[in-house]
């Protein structure tokens, strides 16, 4: 809760700034995007369990983001948030089972590029790369035994996206994203007071692929 509070504030902060920039400075190229998706995190790389297990390929997550950017011509900065859960299980007797809830919350600088040269008039293009904080959640049972494995790392985000301008202050984009994740120390500083049947994983490096749709603001 604390994390989702201080990731507001960063949003917050970030969309009064850009807004106060005089007319002259910003022109028209404000924008909040939200989005939400499925993300599929266990396609390559460590997947996102904080346990040793069967990385179960074939699932996958949710995701929602939101974007704020402000565009001079063809560049754009700003900030994004992105936020991924999944619940998953492994079944089997009790001894066996894992039930686990994971969570991964992001936020970074973003910087993006624009090319409005397509097809037809309203349909755009755009490149966005971001680099930030990322906070890792793992949580459930394993057995009969609850715990919690958080962890702080960092990320990088890569997205391409194709946006249709419905009019003057809506339009609709249908995006890849690539995301990168790097979480040291998952158990650090948990005494287990039971054996589990699944190995720690001390480290994960997660990659993650999310097909997402958004609605944008022109403001």
């Amino acid at each position: 809760m604390k994390n989702l509070a201080f990731v507001c504030c960063l949003l917050a902060v970030a969309l009064e700034a850009v807004a106060g920039l005089p007319e002259r400075e910003r022109g028209d190229g404000l924008l909040v995007r939200v989005g939400a998706g499925a993300g599929f995190a266990n396609q390559a790389g460590t997947g996102e369990s904080a346990w040793y297990g069967p990385k179960q390929k074939g699932n996958c997550g949710f995701q929602y983001s939101v974007d704020v950017l402000n565009y001079c011509r063809s560049l754009g900065y700003g900030v994004t948030f992105r936020h991924y859960l999944h619940s998953r299980d492994i079944a089997g007797s009790v001894p066996d089972l894992l039930d686990e809830d994971v969570q991964v919350m992001y936020v970074a600088p973003q910087f993006s590029n624009i090319d409005k040269s397509l097809f037809f008039e309203g349909l755009t293009s755009n490149i966005d790369l971001g680099v930030g904080y990322a906070h890792y959640k793992s949580s459930g049972t394993v057995g009969r035994y609850a715990y919690d494995a958080p962890a702080s790392g960092f990320g990088v985000n890569v997205n391409i996206g194709l946006a249709y301008q419905v009019n003057r202050h809506l339009s609709t984009r249908l995006s890849l994203s690539g995301e990168f994740y790097w979480f040291y120390n998952l158990h650090d500083g948990n005494d287990y007071s039971f054996e589990s049947p699944f190995a720690r994983r001390d480290k994960l490096k997660m990659v993650m692929i999310i097909p997402q749709l958004s609605v944008t603001y022109h403001f």
